[in-house]
């Protein structure tokens, strides 16, 4: 980049983070407990986090690591965009409202309390929380990576400053303000995202001539990229693509945990509405960039395929603008994964387990103020472990990494949530039996085949997770009444 754009570049994100920086402010004013640091106080419309559950799921492994997949693979990146689309949308139909009747019911402030007062077990709560702490610090690590490259192809810097840089900012304005900073900064970050969306693969498009004019260009160029299949995305991953979206959605905690925020039912199906045309646009996004940056700018590294075609093809206010679209994706899903994973160790281990086993009144003030402090330390510690993992074991595509994360944990609660939310007869027994039967067919069929973004290790977990909860529930003593009545009766 010039010094021109350089300097537009920094400015505008300055801007950005200023304006981040003043919402996490007064986040922090809004923010007088433990719930409105962990739900946001559930005040929030459908059409504000219908904005923001698109900007948090799609995340940097969407806008810097999806078009790397297209660049990379060409045609049969599509099994991957398509499912992931469609999955997403079928789990926030089928998941939202009823995680938060029943978290409304049990009054419960994250989905693993939700999983904890259900089964009324506290070692499926305690395993549930490691698992979701675990799996969200491992997400962080494809975040991070995307700070690097968007800092190294910004100002020059060295990968590893614009990792720490990254790390650093995000983990101020998330503990600043807790759920609050995060659903409000997600907005502003989630209109940024479109706008850039818009403008560049409006001028990607016309430099290649369209999608028909690419397939052409690349069939002569490198048929290898307009396969069906690929080195990648074989015809087994492509089988199992439509079943491990399902799973990885259907088990995303920082997610999931948006759903704790709306006001009402009926926010949480205008959810959905703008939770798709944010989708379509994503898909359009992977495809034009992806796609026609192996036409435009072929023999690059493919993580680096987004950033350099902004910083190639566009002015310096543009590409300002756009670079700072990037920066928003990452951001917008960092802040809420950091949140919920530190919540599993402090509002669930500590708040629901270690407080009632002393026997101390977990609603209490003092619970409270411990709580909120307690979350900030584990962000603290989080994003430590994610920056020294990004370091020393820096994934080659950042999307791939953070899959496995998702095929982590989609096959060690698949069969729990599942559990909880639709099954009255499982039980606690089953419950735990899937977290560990799941959990280790993940492991052991990722050791036995080359499955480098977890699609069909991740999916085998899954089932197997399925499978154990109703083999086990079945054998075993079913919930008591009273319990089955207080998480699935009326509101």
């Amino acid at each position: 980049m010039n010094d021109a754009a350089i300097l537009s570049t920094i400015v505008l994100i300055v801007y950005i983070l200023i304006l981040v920086a003043g919402v996490g402010a007064w986040a922090s004013k809004r923010t007088k407990g433990l719930t409105d640091f962990t739900t946001g106080g559930g005040i929030y419309g459908g059409v504000l986090l219908g904005l923001v559950v698109w900007a948090t799921k799609v995340s940097a492994s969407a806008f810097i690591g999806g078009p790397a997949l297209f660049y990379a693979f060409g045609f049969s990146a599509f099994s991957y965009a398509g499912w992931l689309m469609l999955s997403a949308i079928a789990v926030t139909i089928v998941i939202f409202m009823p995680l938060r009747k029943m978290a409304v019911r049990l009054n419960a402030q994250t989905p693993m309390e939700v999983v904890g007062k259900r089964f009324e077990s506290k070692p499926v709560y305690v395993a549930y929380s490691i698992i979701v702490f675990a799996a969200i610090t491992l997400m962080l690590v494809a975040q991070f990576k995307a700070c690097g490259i968007l800092m190294q192809q910004i100002i020059g810097a060295p990968l590893w400053v614009g990792i720490v840089i990254g790390s650093l900012v995000m983990l101020i304005y998330s503990i600043a303000g807790g759920r609050h900073a995060d659903i409000l900064t997600d907005g502003i970050q989630g209109i940024v995202m479109l706008l850039m969306i818009i403008m560049v693969t409006s001028a990607v498009f016309n430099m290649t001539g369209g999608i028909g004019k690419i397939y052409s260009v690349l069939s002569e160029q490198n048929p290898k990229l307009v396969a069906l299949t690929s080195s990648q995305f074989t015809l087994a991953v492509q089988i199992a693509m439509p079943l491990y979206w399902f799973f990885a959605f259907i088990t995303q905690p920082y997610s999931m945990h948006l759903a704790l925020s709306a006001r009402s039912q009926k926010d949480v199906r205008r959810i959905l509405i703008f939770e798709y045309l944010g989708y379509l646009a994503t898909i359009v996004w992977v495809v034009a960039v992806g796609l026609g940056g192996a036409i435009l700018l072929p023999g690059l590294k493919p993580d680096t395929v987004a950033v350099t075609m902004i910083t190639k093809l566009f002015p310096p206010l543009l590409s300002a603008l756009f670079l700072a679209g990037l920066w928003s994706a990452v951001m917008s899903t960092t802040d809420g994964a950091l949140l919920t994973g530190a919540s599993a160790i402090s509002n669930d281990l500590y708040k629901g387990v270690i407080v009632p086993a002393k026997g101390i009144d977990p609603n209490s003030e003092q619970v409270a103020r411990t709580c909120v402090a307690m979350t900030r330390l584990v962000m603290v510690f989080m994003v430590t472990v994610a920056v020294i993992i990004t370091l020393v074991r820096m994934p080659p595509f950042l999307a791939l990494m953070q899959y496995i994360a998702f095929a982590l944990i989609g096959s060690a609660s698949t069969g729990l949530i599942v559990g909880t939310l639709w099954w009255k007869r499982a039980t606690s027994a089953g419950a735990f039996a899937s977290m560990v039967a799941g959990l280790l067919t993940f492991i052991i069929v990722s050791r036995m085949i080359s499955d480098p973004g977890g699609f069909i290790s991740g999916t085998v977990g899954a089932l197997a997770s399925l499978i154990s909860l109703f083999a086990v529930s079945y054998f075993t003593a079913a919930s008591t009444p009273e319990n089955i009545n207080k998480a699935f009766g009326e509101v």
